[in-house]
């Protein structure tokens, strides 16, 4: 059987570099860059502090010179580029986790009511961050799905839901310390937790339920307020605010279990929240923002503005309220800050928008907002539009799943991964600790592979995988396809082959590729600079080829061929093939070599997975059947396999899809020798998107379309 390790530690760094400009001011960029930079990373002294401090001031003077005159308090939320975002982390991942790269997607966002901590809900589980640096303090796995519900006043625990259960965890660690769960619950349409009375109230087609679990399962159902959108205690939890998809809000006074109705308005409110004294409530509607003075029980409209879209925060007096604007121009949305006396806008911050939009907070002071979206996460203050912190983390993958390989370094000391970025990581493969982010200026990398010695690195980005961004607000910049190489110590990019695909060391400084024409095989010597056919290969197309070292051969793959040659005395033999135009077009190797040439596996949607003898070419075993493909989901060849060095061991993975074109991935390690399995794990959520063996056979890497790498040990 195989044995995942248990416990290995995670650390985190992203790095992202580039030089190009935001604001239309060079100089303000720069400037904004700097201050971001040194706000984001710890001090270092320099013999230069002191010349660096006074060139500060100056861009600080510059920035608030600029902030005020901006015209109507607008100000223009760009993450300023050239920063080096980083996020660091020592979480201790179970299960055999060695890595994540990237956080997914955040869905909900909440600040401690001190401010010091930030807790989120991302597809890959729920974190608690230090809210000055955006470093992990606690993580707990969790569904995608799962939602913050609120914390507690003194921010000691955090309440979250999911499916049909209450989860009441420690505000730092995240450790459950409370569970209820019914299946009555399943299906609820909306939920609301109070700290004080410790009471959870559910809205669902037969009303709202209010009950307390820590007491009894028995709950006070008000059918009138059925269905419910939107649920929300008062501060004190003597109110509960029920929004519908009637213009009438409902008001439920807990105490007496009575409720009345909130009207005046001829659209439904689209969000409402309690002042902090719990005196009134406010909502957001179509129409702009009203007030609702809760015993005279009628709404009193405040600023007329359309276009709103969400309600983010109120003040604890009830005198403020920040609001989203999404209707300003087509990209982007206005944070406002209203007076609720006067009506009148006194602050706004304008931010990016996408399809990609997560989250969005105010801490209790109202002075600073966090931002999700496509870039990742930021931190703003919203009284100077300055960027205060900001983490590439919590970027969520690309909506077209990618390969995603991930490789080992000839040693097996280190491991070379594809971010959500498509930029490269390099990674202690013990620790799983980030030693350093290589990127280029290019498309998404889709493969990367270590020269023998690990001093250097060749990534692919193919061709036709769309526009990469470096940095949060960069989509200015692509490149044709080609093969870069990178000095791993350096980070700098040495080498570029233009049109050439799926780079593979052959000896310690010699790359065999695949050139533009793709009619034969070369190979570049990183020493002498020469540049040459390798192989005798010649074909009127190769699609993919791989090759061994001991002894050397090399098997390629054609549109109606598999072929294996030797360099030195030219074919070996052809067995015949046939691929389908879609099998040549999606991204991914479909050919593996065992090290001593003895067996190869192609990976084809038409064709399987299949495995042949490398001596003579014949078929010796079908690991997985044909499947049809459509681009809808996934640009990815869905079959992957992978050989051990020394023969023994093929790992397939089948990333077959479903009727509702998502993936059942089912990853299997086979014995070489008989072609059974020896494991098979089954994923209905995540897609396996990258195998890899390390050199000495005993270790199997996979990396996940989350972005979870996971180190497997073999017997």
């Amino acid at each position: 059987m195989l044995r995942l390790r248990a416990t290995v530690s995670e650390a985190d760094t992203d790095q992202v570099d580039t030089g190009a400009t935001v604001l239309s001011d060079t100089a303000l960029a720069e400037a904004l860059a700097d201050v971001a930079d040194r706000g984001l990373a710890d001090a270092v002294e320099r013999t230069t502090a002191r010349r660096s401090r006074a060139w500060i001031l100056r861009a600080v003077m510059l920035i608030i010179a600029a902030l005020v005159l901006a015209p109507g308090l607008s100000q223009m939320a760009h993450p300023p580029l050239g920063v080096a975002w980083q996020g660091f982390g020592e979480i201790e991942f179970a299960d055999g986790r060695l890595r994540r790269i990237g956080r997914g997607n955040v869905t909900e966002a909440a600040w401690s009511p001190d401010g010091a901590r930030i807790v989120v809900a991302a597809s890959s589980g729920i974190y608690a961050l230090d809210a000055a640096t955006l470093r992990p303090i606690g993580y707990a796995a969790a569904r995608a799905g799962t939602r913050l519900i609120g914390l507690s006043p003194d921010g000691s625990q955090i309440a979250t839901w999911l499916d049909d259960a209450l989860v009441l965890r420690d505000g730092v660690d995240l450790r459950p310390v409370f569970t209820a769960t019914s299946k009555e619950w399943l299906g609820v349409s909306a939920v609301a937790w109070d700290w004080t009375s410790e009471t959870l109230a559910l809205g669902g087609p037969q009303g709202v339920a209010l009950l307390k679990p820590r007491e009894t399962s028995r709950s006070t159902l008000f059918p009138a307020a059925a269905g419910a959108a939107r649920l929300r205690f008062s501060p004190d939890g003597a109110w509960l605010a029920i929004t519908t998809a009637t213009p009438e809000t409902l008001l439920i006074r807990t105490d007496g279990a009575s409720m009345f109705e909130i009207g005046g308005n001829s659209h439904p409110a689209i969000a409402s929240d309690f002042s902090g004294d719990g005196r009134s409530l406010i909502g957001v509607f179509g129409h702009g923002v009203a007030v609702a003075d809760l015993e005279a029980g009628s709404w009193k409209t405040k600023a007329d503005r359309s276009g709103l879209t969400t309600f983010l925060w109120v003040s604890q007096d009830g005198k403020r309220a920040v609001v989203v604007d999404g209707a300003a121009i087509a990209d982007a949305a206005d944070l406002l800050t209203i007076d609720l006396e006067t009506g009148q806008v006194t602050r706004r911050l304008r931010v990016p928008r996408d399809l990609h939009v997560g989250a969005m907070a105010v801490r209790e002071d109202g002075a600073h907002a966090l931002i999700v979206n496509a870039d990742g996460l930021s931190i703003w203050d919203l009284n100077t539009g300055a960027l205060v912190a900001a983490s590439v983390d919590f970027a969520p993958p690309p909506g077209v799943i990618l390969p995603t390989p991930v490789r080992f370094s000839d040693d097996g000391r280190h491991l070379v991964a594809l971010d959500a970025y498509g930029g490269l990581r390099v990674m202690d493969a013990t620790s799983g600790r980030i030693e350093r982010a290589l990127n280029e200026n290019t498309d998404p990398f889709i493969d990367a592979v270590f020269s023998p010695d690990g001093r250097q690195l060749v990534a692919d980005n193919d061709a036709g995988v769309g526009l990469r961004r470096l940095a949060p607000g960069d989509r200015s910049r692509q490149t044709e396809p080609a093969l870069y190489g990178f000095d791993v110590a350096s980070g700098r990019v040495t080498h570029v082959f233009p049109g050439a695909r799926q780079p593979q060391f052959i000896a310690p400084s010699v790359m065999a590729y695949l050139p533009v024409e793709r009619n034969e095989l070369r190979s570049y010597n990183f020493s002498t600079a020469t540049n040459q056919a390798w192989a005798s290969v010649q074909a009127a197309r190769i699609d993919a080829f791989a090759a061994s070292v001991g002894p050397t051969r090399v098997a390629v793959l054609t549109d109606r061929t598999l072929e294996l040659w030797d360099p030195g005395s030219g074919l070996v033999w052809r067995s015949p093939i046939a691929l389908s135009e879609v099998d040549r077009v999606l991204l991914g190797r479909p050919l593996a070599i065992s090290g001593d040439a003895r067996l190869i596996a192609v990976a084809e949607p038409s064709l399987g997975i299949r495995i042949y003898a490398g001596d003579t070419g014949a078929l010796r075993g079908v690991l997985a059947k044909p499947i049809t493909v459509t681009f809808e989901a996934s640009l990815e060849n869905p079959l992957k396999a992978a050989i051990s060095p020394d023969g023994r061991w093929i790992a397939t993975v089948d990333n077959r899809p479903t009727l509702a074109n998502t993936a059942s991935s089912i990853m299997t390690v086979w014995r070489a020798d008989t072609l059974r399995p020896s494991e098979t794990r089954a994923d209905d959520r995540e897609r396996v998107t990258g195998i890899a063996f390390s050199p000495d056979s005993r270790r199997l890497v996979t990396m996940r379309s989350n972005y979870v790498i996971e180190l497997i040990e073999l017997p």
